[in-house]
């Protein structure tokens, strides 16, 4: 069964020592970091690798750093609140699940272990797409019909439909706008606005 490491965000010590002394014990946790502040959040989630962030979401709420919803609700990891003060539904419901200060132990490693459930499954129903299918799958994003992506790709139409069928079959989306959304949410082109 696959070890995780989780990464806690909360500026309160004793919120964050509590929970680590928690959700430390279990056998599926390989590590627990806490960190204060955000400001080396980038540096520790490239360092630390966690597998969940458990973060305390008013420090993304009031965040002037412009990046930082991108860094925690990166899909790199599940991200998990934990909430000590009331906020708006609307926001939580950005974070996979919600730890609240009055979650009992059991409560929170149940939610815990919904999270690494989730991972797991994540992991066994990861696709890989080849790079020249997601060089298409970019492509199929921005709108391009076949024969466009085959002229800018120097491809033949064929070749290109070949992997339009591969890139079909790999992530089970049928539709243009579904493939869209898919490169959207897995990082593969930016929305412009």
């Amino acid at each position: 069964m696959k070890n995780f490491r989780i990464l806690i965000v909360e500026p309160s010590e004793i919120v964050a020592e509590g929970l680590k002394g928690i959700i430390g014990g279990s056998t599926r946790i390989e590590d627990v970091c806490c960190i204060g502040d955000v400001t080396r959040l980038e540096e520790k989630i490239l360092s630390f690798k966690p597998n969940i962030v458990i973060i305390n979401p008013l420090f993304v709420k009031f965040s002037e750093k412009g990046n930082l919803k991108n860094i925690v609700f990166s899909s790199k990891f599940f991200t998990m609140a934990i909430q000590t003060s009331y906020i708006e539904p609307q926001m939580l419901r950005s974070f996979a699940e919600v730890i609240e200060l009055g979650d009992d132990r059991q409560r929170i490693i149940g939610k815990l272990f919904g999270i690494m459930n989730r991972e797991i499954e994540k992991k066994e129903n990861d696709i890989e797409l080849s790079r020249r299918e997601k060089d298409i799958l970019v492509e199929i994003a921005k709108g391009l019909t076949n024969k466009e992506i085959s002229e800018k790709l120097h491809l033949s139409v064929n070749t290109v439909m070949t992997h339009r069928k591969n890139i079909t079959r790999k992530t089970n989306i049928k539709s243009v706008s579904g493939l869209t959304v898919y490169a959207l949410l897995n990082g593969f082109v930016d929305i412009d606005i």
